[in-house]
């Protein structure tokens, strides 16, 4: 087994690594590492979940990774510690829709600004999320769909096979 993965700009998952690796917390404690299991990309602070479909899985076999941006290229080291990750799987809403946005592009001021009104305006309650987690969610320039689903729920970001959560702000 290979201990260190570099993937280099340029590389088919370059960007889509770049976006998972936004939800890696940064918190003492907490989960530092990403997860390849089944072709899938998974990182979450706790409050956020970003998935990503490797376009190629024989580059990243599955197991917990530290990940580093190193200049132009990621390195990903193997973690031998034999930890298990969270089961992301039970954390997706299976309850009904209650709004639903559409190819929802994020960009720079004031593109973002535009969405992240649009997305807030959409809940039907007074909720809000984490300007910077949704500006992570909308970092890769590529069209998102948006799915709420109730009060006090996590808001779900799909687009291209990305799959992302917010959980909303407490107030």
């Amino acid at each position: 087994m290979n201990k260190a993965i570099l993937v280099r700009k340029g590389h088919k998952d370059y960007d889509g690594i770049l976006w998972v690796m936004k939800a890696v917390s940064k918190e003492e404690g907490k989960i530092d590492k990403i997860e390849v299991k089944a072709h899938v990309m998974t990182a979450t602070d706790g409050k956020r979940l970003h998935e990503y479909p490797l376009n190629m899985p024989e580059d990243f076999p599955d197991g917990l990774y530290y990940p580093f941006r190193v200049g132009k290229a990621i390195i990903l080291i193997w973690d031998e510690s034999g930890e298990t990750y969270p089961d992301t799987c039970q954390v997706f809403p299976k309850e009904e829709v209650i709004n639903k946005l559409e190819g929802i592009i994020g960009g720079k001021a004031p593109a973002f600004d535009e969405a992240y009104t649009k997305i807030i305006k959409a809940a039907p309650w007074a909720q809000t999320l984490q300007i910077l987690f949704v500006k992570d969610m909308l970092s890769s320039v590529i069209p998102m769909d948006i799915s709420i689903f109730g009060e006090g729920k996590q808001f779900l970001f799909t687009g291209e096979g990305r799959r992302g959560l917010i959980m909303p702000l407490r107030m």
